[in-house]
């Protein structure tokens, strides 16, 4: 299953209470995917450092510029 954000909307809602692209939202679905609160914020914290370096790391595959502008959306924090 791809989740697409569009306008800051997820296309593929994480909870039955909306499908904004939140930490509110993310929170309130933890217990779904059996996470505690504060799992679900380390999983949080280590994702955002990842996808963070996700520029260097196309960079260091040679994605092209065009290629990294078409994904670049996915990877917005």
């Amino acid at each position: 299953m791809t989740a697409h954000l569009t306008d800051g909307t997820l296309k593929t809602a994480i909870s039955d209470k909306g499908d904004e692209a939140s930490i509110d939202l993310l929170m309130d679905a933890a217990p779904y995917f059996k996470l505690t609160a504060g799992k679900a914020l380390e999983v949080m914290v280590i994702t955002a450092k990842i996808v963070n370096g996700w520029k260097k790391i196309a960079d260091q595959i040679g994605m092209s510029t065009a290629d990294q502008k078409a994904y670049s959306s996915a990877f917005e924090l």
